[in-house]
């Protein structure tokens, strides 16, 4: 059975702290920082009383100071992302399987196909934004983690 305890010699999730403290902002550096210190030295049945229910906003996204502009980053960030999956998931099936159709009208075809690209990379960044909003905070094993972390 598992325990509860958390121990801070065993930091079984480090990928999830590869990118390390240089990607915060300033002030979300500042807050990180002071919350683990505040909570560090306490025992899990003194410290469980304390701890909040939600993990604070400089650890959901360290890199963004305002919580309003998240969304739109993570949009961007995930279109991005998938763009070049869905282009060759359009295009590639769409110019072997309409080889006619390209040769006729090939900027049509090139748009179209361009089109659905597009649609379908707004279509998972508009999902994971509604996900991410609709799950407004992590749980709290993510919150042990941040604490065991060390600097």
């Amino acid at each position: 059975m598992r325990s509860p305890v958390c121990d801070p010699s065993l930091s079984q999730f480090p990928f999830l702290f590869s990118k390390g403290i240089q990607d915060t902002t300033p002030s979300n550096k500042t807050d990180l920082l002071s919350f683990r210190d505040t909570f560090l030295g306490k025992s899990p049945a003194e410290g469980s009383a304390c701890l909040p229910r939600y993990v604070p906003c400089c650890a959901v996204h360290p890199s963004v100071t305002s919580c309003l502009s998240v969304p739109l980053d993570r949009f961007i960030t995930v279109s991005k992302w998938i763009l070049p999956i869905y282009g060759a998931l359009h295009f590639i099936p769409a110019f072997m399987f309409r080889r006619k159709a390209f040769a006729h009208h090939p900027v049509k075809e090139f748009a179209k196909t361009g089109l659905g690209s597009l649609r379908s990379s707004a279509f998972l960044g508009a999902f994971v934004v509604i996900y991410q909003g609709a799950r407004v905070r992590f749980s709290f094993p993510f919150l042990l983690l941040l604490l065991i972390h060390p600097s």
